[in-house]
C-alpha cells in the first residue's frame, strides 16, 4: 500500500493506493492459514525448479505452491504466470486421485485453487 499524506487548502489528504503485491499477499494469507502444512508438488511447467532463468526472469514455468490446510481437509495451490502469454495446466493429486479439468492462467495472473481431500 502507498499512502498519499499530502495536505491540500481544505486539510490532510488520505489515499490509500494498493499496489499489485498487495494483492498477490492476500492469495497466501487468506487461503493458507496459520498451521497449514506445505506438501511436496511437482511442477513439470517449470524447468528450472525456482520459477524463472538464473537471472530470475520468466522461462515459460509456472510457479506453484501447495498445502494442506491446519485441520488437514483442503488442499490450497497458489499458482502464478509471470510471463507474457497464458498458461494452461491441470492439478492432479496423486494422494487422493483427482485431476481437474484444464485450467488457464492468464498472463503475469495469480490464482487460488482449493479442495477437499475427502
Amino acid at each position: 500500500m502507498i499512502a498519499d499524506t499530502a495536505y491540500s487548502e481544505q486539510g490532510p489528504v488520505d489515499g490509500w493506493y494498493p499496489q499489485i503485491f498487495y494483492y498477490y499477499m492476500g492469495h497466501f494469507s487468506r487461503y493458507l492459514l496459520p498451521g497449514a502444512v506445505r506438501v511436496g508438488l511437482t511442477n513439470p511447467l517449470d524447468r528450472t525448479g525456482h520459477g524463472g532463468d538464473p537471472e530470475g526472469k520468466a522461462d515459460g514455468s509456472l510457479e506453484a505452491l501447495a498445502a494442506l490446510s491446519p485441520d488437514r481437509t483442503q488442499v490450497v495451490v497458489v499458482v502464478m504466470n509471470r510471463n507474457d502469454s497464458p498458461i494452461q495446466f491441470v492439478l492432479d493429486d496423486a494422494a487422493t486421485g483427482r485431476t481437474s479439468d484444464a485450467l488457464t492462467l492468464n498472463a503475469h495472473a495469480i490464482h487460488t485453487y482449493w479442495y477437499s481431500v475427502a
